[in-house]
């Protein structure tokens, strides 16, 4: 019997363009970030030129063309030039809150008015992108409040010096979550595999060691990680020559060596010297403010950058062009004028873009938050999660979280992150949903206002709440007053007596 047969299978595969990738990638960077790529675009395409920083003549070309024209200017090499780059502000007008839309240029406006896009020191960066990445770990739920803990407890430098037998009495003090020191060891074990490399080391050995353990393996790291685990005493006390002995080595490979030990890091959080400070402090990609009945959006002028194609690529590929007999410096020539100016056409595409995707994205958070930009109330937040934006806009949910993860927006009440606005949703006792937020703030005013020498305990505000119709275990209860860091029902009695003697 002849076992060997042959069998045909169809296979759907998705692949993703050259053009998507770079377009994806673009819509993850936040406002500075974005500046620092049209910036590093510029120094590498002669191609491309920045209006606001020359005077020469220029040649027009519309940013619909542009993206239009694209694909064919790259197949054939025609003209492909340039780009308006027109500054668009969406005005939401909401009469009994209906929506209508106007885009116009009028963004000149009287700069005494408000103050705009103020940068903000984004202290929160670190613990927030520890706490999204743990969130790929795949842990358990106890394993995510033992990790949740630990990143809460990291110092300013990157480090955890609390002790893990404390962690483990923290746990059970004040969150009533009973855990042991493997239990902790195994999940600060994920925690180290995090960014930035060294980080929630408990001291500068063990933050060396994990950097090293990062590093692309060659002979010269692995002596580097050896004398860091097994002979840090001599190398801090700078015994050179018996490291050299020990390891049979010549003083010539422990100098190469030594280098690589000098370039770590000691203070995990800290930049280097020619490391760059992006996203250290940030300026609103967004700001929405009131005008009269109206919520008015817009855009920082970063996200506008007043790009062209540069005239001298334009009429050079002309010339080289109208001749009919071609040197093969002249081929070459026009071959790296066509791609220069092709890349720089794909950019400008690739920049309105992210635009456009940029406001349909806001304006959609807006139209689902109006309530809110006109209170300021974060018990006015509605509840929405990437899914309601995609749904609504038509964009993939891959999409949406790039423009969100990174943007922030400068409000009447504050500049916030984009994923302020998310929050889950919670049945009601009516069939309806309310925003977790607002439950939240529903426990902070009942504990504002609660009899300060007998506090409610979560039992007592999970009655309360299910009397508004609000349903949630008591154990929710509890990770939502964690969440507002409230201390439990007994030490907030114990700090009200503490205040009365």
């Amino acid at each position: 019997m002849n076992r060997n047969s042959i069998k045909q299978e169809q296979v759907l595969k998705q692949k993703l363009s050259h053009q998507n990738i770079q377009l994806f990638k673009m819509m993850e960077l936040n406002l500075l970030q974005f500046d620092q790529k049209v910036k590093e675009e510029l120094d590498l395409n002669p191609a491309l030129e920045n209006l606001d920083e020359y005077d020469s003549k220029r040649v027009e070309y519309s940013l619909d063309k542009a993206s239009n024209d694209n694909s064919d200017s790259q197949a054939t090499g025609t003209d492909a030039y340039i780009a308006e780059s027109p500054y668009e502000k969406s005005t939401l007008e909401y009469d009994n809150y209906q929506t209508q839309r106007d885009y116009n240029n009028d963004y000149n406006r009287d700069e005494e008015e408000r103050d705009l896009f103020i940068p903000v020191v984004d202290n929160d960066t670190l613990l927030t992108s520890l706490s999204n990445q743990l969130q790929y770990a795949n842990l358990s739920d106890d394993q995510m409040v033992i990790g949740e803990y630990l990143i809460g407890s990291i110092d300013d430098d990157g480090y955890l010096r609390r002790p893990l037998e404390s962690v483990v009495d923290d746990l059970s003090f004040r969150q009533n979550f009973h855990t042991n020191i493997e239990d902790v060891e195994e999940v600060l074990d994920y925690i180290q595999d995090l960014d930035p490399p060294g980080i929630a080391a408990r001291n500068l050995q063990e933050c060396l060691i994990l950097q090293l353990r990062r590093k692309k393996y060659s002979k010269n790291v692995e002596h580097a990680l050896n004398i860091v685990t097994n002979l840090f005493d001599l190398y801090s006390r700078k015994q050179l020559d018996r490291i050299i002995k020990k390891l049979k080595i010549t003083e010539e490979d422990f100098n190469d060596i030594n280098k690589i030990i000098l370039s770590l890091n000691p203070k995990p959080t800290e930049k280097s010297d020619n490391e760059t400070t992006l996203g250290k402090y940030i300026i609103p990609d967004f700001i929405v403010y009131r005008n009269d009945n109206k919520l008015e959006l817009e855009l920082h002028s970063y996200n506008q950058p007043n790009l062209t194609i540069n005239p001298e690529f334009v009429n050079m590929l002309k010339k080289i062009k109208a001749e009919k007999k071609k040197s093969i410096a002249e081929r070459a020539a026009q071959e790296y004028v066509t791609d220069k100016i092709n890349k720089a056409s794909l950019f400008l595409s690739l920049i309105k873009e992210r635009h456009e995707t940029m406001v349909i994205i806001m304006n959609t958070i807006i139209d689902l938050q109006k309530k809110y930009f006109f209170s300021g109330e974060e018990k006015d937040l509605n509840p929405m999660a990437l899914k309601h934006i995609a749904a609504l806009t038509h964009f993939d949910i891959s999409t949406v979280s790039r423009i969100t993860n990174s943007k922030y927006v400068q409000t009447e009440f504050g500049v916030f992150p984009l994923k302020f606005f998310f929050s889950e949703s919670i049945a009601t006792e009516d069939g309806g949903e309310v925003s977790n937020r607002k439950i939240m703030k529903t426990i902070e005013e009942m504990i504002d206002n609660e009899d300060k020498m007998n506090p409610y305990s979560d039992d007592q505000i999970t009655i309360e709440l299910d009397k508004l119709g609000y349903k949630i275990a008591r154990r929710t209860t509890a990770k939502y007053r964690e969440n507002l860091n409230i201390p439990p029902k007994h030490l907030r009695k114990l700090n009200s007596i503490n205040q009365s003697i």
